[in-house]
C-alpha cells in the first residue's frame, strides 16, 4: 500500500510522511525555498495552501517562510 502525492503524482510508501520525489515541491529538500510557509504549530505547507493541512491555521498566521 502507499499514497500518491497531490502535487506531483509520485507514488510513495505508507511509511513516508512526505513525498520522496526529489523534484516535487513538497519534498523536504525543496523546503529551503520561499515557496513554503510554516504554521504557528510548526507544520510546513506549500505556498498555494491557504490553510495548514494538519492544523487548519490560515496562511496569514505563518510564522516563517522557507525552510
Amino acid at each position: 500500500m502507499g499514497w500518491r502525492c497531490k502535487e506531483c503524482g509520485y507514488y510513495n510508501d505508507d511509511r513516508d510522511n512526505t513525498c520522496q520525489n526529489e523534484q516535487c515541491p513538497t519534498h523536504p529538500n525543496q523546503r529551503k525555498s520561499n515557496r513554503w510557509w510554516k504554521c504557528p504549530l510548526g507544520h510546513y505547507n506549500y505556498e498555494n495552501q491557504q490553510w495548514c493541512e494538519k492544523c487548519g491555521k490560515p496562511q496569514s498566521e505563518a510564522i516563517a517562510w522557507g525552510g
